[in-house]
């Protein structure tokens, strides 16, 4: 499957092969290379796993098991590495890549990055696909178990979390939350990053995440509040009209779908699961801001009898998120009503980030942010004067857009 313009692959999840066989050639960038991808990482995922991983570990325990889908250049795990060491703690990878030439890219980042303070020695990544997981007497399974649980999964798909190449994704993600489930005694976070669109979608497997919405429809506090939030959403007898699914309704019933599928997954162990934040922005130039970058929070109940909190229901969990998901904020928006000094941070920061991972990044700015220059009505020029004033570049700008609360 193509990027879109670009000539690259989401198998890839990089840079070409001719690009990455010495990082010290690396000059093109990607759509994930954006400065969005920054404020994801810091105002998403760092500010997660530092609210509900790092804050809340037992003490003498220093390590967050971390698994994810990396990419080549493991951006991701540079950033979260600088964040670690301050706080004397350090990040466990466990990573997968589909390609050979990612996984030789990533093990050649990877050697570097565990120089480093913050990065645990057993930090590995795996050229294995995640949709493996769909057999637990598979290799990725087995090698998922020699690893342990997560306190922090990233599945930053690139694609659709149910897409039209596969059957067994929804399988594979069952699998391992299960996994997760039987093995953890904690609180743990899930990052899911997704393409929503209907051209993009497994319509199999759009249906099963529909059909748990019909099953809390059923359920008065659930459908009261949905038919508030989602009014112009057609129903019949407490069931969603397929047919009416087109274009933006397609895409807001993919998230609360898979917000229902995760509450239901998540029910059955008895665990209780938040949607803590979600932004959108767009990726085809069309205006469709159908990617998605989620963001969910899982905690066990104790299942005893009479136990205080007792575990929600299916429907009052689910019930949580619609208003939040019913009014995702843009991205793009965030970051250019932020204001130029807002922006440059993270401009700044992915620049950083790119330069560590062996990129030539003169050309950045002109490749990557013209249409975000304009918008800001300022110029290369002057972004680079702000960011050289800028010395700490993981301190944020005080002005903040949105609250994880909020988001």
């Amino acid at each position: 499957m193509k990027f879109d313009d670009f000539d690259t692959t989401f198998d890839d999840f990089g840079t070409p092969e001719e690009t990455t066989k010495n990082v010290i050639e690396k000059k093109e960038f990607l759509p994930w290379h954006k400065p969005r991808k920054q404020w994801i990482r810091h105002k998403q995922w760092w500010t997660q796993i530092d609210e509900h991983i790092v804050k809340k570990l037992k003490p003498g325990i220093d390590t967050i098991k971390y698994f994810g889908l990396p990419g080549n250049d493991l951006l991701d795990i540079r950033f979260f590495q600088q964040k670690l060491p301050s706080l004397q703690k350090k990040i466990c990878l466990f990573g997968l890549i589909n390609t050979e030439i990612g996984w030789s890219s990533a093990q050649t980042q990877l050697s570097k990055i565990m120089d480093l303070d913050g990065v645990d020695k057993s930090s590995k990544v795996e050229q294995l696909n995640f949709d493996y997981l769909e057999n637990t007497s598979s290799i990725a399974f087995d090698k998922l178990m020699e690893f342990g649980c997560f306190d922090v999964v990233n599945l930053d798909f690139c694609e659709n979390v149910i897409p039209n190449a596969t059957e067994n994704r929804l399988k594979a993600l069952h699998n391992f939350m299960e996994y997760q489930f039987q093995k953890i005694s904690e609180n743990w976070v899930l990052f899911i990053t997704t393409r929503s669109s209907k051209d993009t979608t497994n319509s199999g497997l759009y249906e099963e995440l529909v059909a748990c919405i019909d099953e809390n429809l059923s359920e008065v506090i659930y459908f009261q509040e949905f038919i508030r939030v989602f009014s112009s959403i057609l129903l019949n007898n407490n069931s969603i009209v397929r047919s009416d699914l087109e274009n933006q309704k397609h895409i807001n019933m993919l998230v609360v779908g898979l917000m229902n599928w995760l509450v239901k997954t998540a029910h059955n162990r008895h665990f209780k699961v938040k949607l803590s934040n979600v932004v959108r922005y767009d990726i085809t130039g069309e205006n469709t801001n159908d990617m998605m970058s989620m963001c969910f929070v899982f905690t066990r109940v104790m299942n005893f009898p009479n136990a205080n909190p007792p575990l929600p229901t299916k429907a009052e969990q689910a019930k949580n998120s619609l208003n939040k998901l019913a009014n995702i904020s843009n991205l793009d928006d965030i970051m250019i009503s932020g204001g130029i000094n807002y922006y440059a941070q993270f401009v700044k920061e992915q620049i950083d980030l790119l330069k560590e991972a062996g990129y030539h990044t003169d050309d950045y700015l002109n490749q990557i942010c013209t249409n975000d220059l304009a918008k800001l009505q300022t110029t290369a020029e002057q972004l680079n004067s702000i960011m050289e004033a800028i010395e700490q570049p993981q301190q944020l700008i005080s002005a903040e857009i949105m609250s994880s609360d909020n988001a």
